[in-house]
């Protein structure tokens, strides 16, 4: 088959699909149609388009692609001295040339929201490449000096207007004068600070404020986004002494700030764009530290690990939406690259049935106080897992499976713990039958440990689990080597997803090994830095990230920074 050939097939193929998709709607129009209607055979539509699907995506993307490529040609035809209002005039004369595939780009769209998880990921990745695209050609012909989240949200707001008014346009063409829209559209940013023109001005980077970003964890978020974000770095934490010693190394600023204070936590809030929670034990301090992120209209992202703070936080969904601010919740490890990899797992069946989710853990790999607390508030009582499509609670500690880690971490009798994992993976992806959880420390002697503490009723209230947590902290480097063998200081994810692929079952497993600072403390940093850089849209409302990230993409960048996730 000639390379002209095929081109014209493909093209063929999609002329065809987007006047069936228009004329017969999405569910009554199958390949085979397509194929009979293009005068091809269906192994030739096969050869291009595995599945609906990826039909779907292809027309999207050049419908997105030519609404990108008129908007960039009108910017340059206008030059630097060119109105908004001129603009969005002719970019939306051209779109609307075009109604058959606007209108179906509409309806493509909705379907993907409403019923397609996959679809809408993949969607939403090439969306966020085309507004970058735009945002560029602004920058480099108008001269303008804008931090990256000003930036994208100019020309989210560019698109928006776009969008809203070709759908008015649809419905009603009679009822809509482009001409008198773009020119209140044109009067509205001349009258903000917005300008696109040579009237951008500079305004102060974007306020980036790391809770807790002394600490283990938040140390090596503070470590990643310094010099990076395009942003004011503040490094708050309780204890001013680090903090300042880490400002001074990386050139940020450090402020002192006590969570449990209210007002004095809102004034390192105030101003700034964004906020990422490193404090734990998270279910002490989630809910609160997040509360006062959404008084403040301030953008939230942490690494909560418990369940029972993480319903707390997916309560407050209608609270974040009502003030227009967005979560990023349990963006870490376990929760975080877990999650992730779950949702890449899934995409490679057909239907995903089962997910088991095992973690492990080194005594040698953190000496962070609120890990101490966080371990034994997660084994210390009875935690949800779903079983059989609907969320039982049972005992930790039960549920023991053997599950195997790559060297030298190896074979682990893994038990249930209380994780986010099981609380939000149904929630968020439609379908699953069963999400358990497990988990194991490393060495191997310290579940005898953790045993004969419940026992002994040591650690059965949390002014116990303080007391306890406090006595072991400096004694983690003689506990690390229990046993035979020392336990390495290493820690590991892995997650098997069980579903059907064809006529077949199949299992899909996935993991991931490396210390437990860089598994927990990059993911957030780089959801910070997708948000600040304007590649991720953080929407109003609560969400977990297999719900708001696109897998291949995420674990592309993980692999950059030399975490990789491997198919075992």
């Amino acid at each position: 088959m000639g390379l002209e050939n095929e081109n014209n097939n493909q093209e063929r193929i999609l002329a065809v699909a987007t006047t069936l998709f228009a004329r017969q709607g999405l569910e009554q129009t199958s390949l085979g149609d397509i194929a009979a209607a293009a005068g091809l055979s269906k192994g030739t539509v096969y050869y291009y388009y595995r599945s609906k699907d990826d039909l779907i995506y292809d027309i999207m993307v050049c419908s997105f692609q030519k609404l990108t490529d008129s908007l960039i040609e009108n910017l340059h035809l206008l030059g630097s001295d060119g109105s908004p209002a001129r603009i969005v005039q002719m970019t939306l004369e051209k779109v609307l040339v075009e109604q058959d595939l606007a209108r179906l780009t509409f309806y493509l769209t909705m379907n993907a929201i409403t019923g397609n998880d996959n679809l809408r990921l993949k969607i939403r990745e090439k969306y966020l490449e085309w507004r970058k695209m735009i945002a560029n050609e602004i920058v480099n012909l108008f001269g303008l000096h804008l931090t990256d989240s000003e930036l994208a949200a100019q020309t989210s707001t560019v698109l928006a207007v776009i969008d809203g008014i070709t759908l008015q346009y649809l419905i009603a063409p009679n009822d809509v004068d482009i001409s008198v829209i773009a020119q209140q559209f044109s009067r509205m940013f001349d009258s903000g600070e917005i300008k696109i023109g040579k009237g951008g001005r500079r305004m102060s980077k974007p306020k980036l404020v790391v809770l807790g970003g002394a600490g283990d964890m938040g140390e090596r978020v503070v470590r990643e986004v310094a010099g990076k974000a395009g942003a004011l770095v503040v490094v708050a934490d309780y204890n001013l002494s680090r903090a300042r010693r880490l400002a001074e190394e990386l050139g940020v600023e450090a402020c002192q700030v006590d969570v449990r204070q209210r007002q004095a936590l809102g004034d390192v809030l105030k101003d700034a764009a964004l906020v990422v929670n490193c404090v734990g034990p998270f279910y002490r301090f989630a809910a609160p530290v997040a509360l006062a992120a959404i008084e403040a209209g301030v953008d939230y992202i942490d690494i909560c690990d418990d369940d029972d703070a993480t319903l707390a936080l997916l309560s407050l969904d209608g609270l974040a939406r009502r003030k227009g601010v967005g979560l990023l919740v349990g963006m870490g490890w376990t929760p975080g690259i877990s999650n992730i990899m779950v949702r890449r797992a899934a995409q490679r069946l057909d239907r995903a049935d089962d997910v088991d989710i095992t973690w492990v853990g080194s005594v040698s790999d953190s000496e962070g106080l609120a890990v101490i607390k966080h371990v034994v508030h997660a084994v210390t009582r009875r935690t949800p897992m779903f079983l059989n499509g609907q969320w039982i609670e049972v005992e930790a500690l039960g549920g023991a499976r053997e599950t195997e880690f790559p060297a030298p971490i190896g074979k682990v009798a893994a038990y249930y713990c209380g994780h986010p994992e099981p609380v939000t993976l149904p929630r968020f992806m439609d379908g699953l039958r069963n999400v358990t959880l497990r988990g194991y420390l490393l060495p191997h002697e310290i579940q005898n440990l953790v045993r004969a503490f419940i026992v002994l009723e040591m650690v059965d209230n949390e002014r116990k689990i303080d007391v306890l947590s406090d006595l072991l902290q400096p004694l983690l480097p003689v506990l690390s080597n229990l046993g035979e063998k020392a336990a390495p200081p290493l820690s590991g994810i892995k997650v098997e997803v069980t579903g059907t692929l064809g006529t077949e079952t199949k299992t899909v497993s996935l993991c991931s090994v490396d210390s437990m600072e860089r598994l927990t403390g990059i993911p957030p940093a780089l959801a910070a830095l997708n948000v600040l850089g304007g590649e991720w849209e953080l929407l109003p409302g609560v969400h977990a990230p297999e719900s708001y990230i696109e897998p291949e993409a995420f674990i592309r960048q993980l692999a950059e920074r030399e975490i990789e996730v491997e198919e075992v």
